[in-house]
């Protein structure tokens, strides 16, 4: 899952998906939703 409609509407280009020359904000969660981590690239 992506952000990718919040960055149209905030109009964040380098956001909202992944891929090659986007930043990398990703959450990773367990198989009940916890957070397990944050990465910011």
């Amino acid at each position: 899952m992506t952000s990718y409609n919040a960055a149209k509407l905030l109009t964040l280009s380098d956001r909202g998906e992944i891929a090659v020359g986007k930043r990398a904000d990703l959450v990773i969660a367990d198989e009940h939703m916890s957070l397990v981590d944050v990465i910011t690239l």
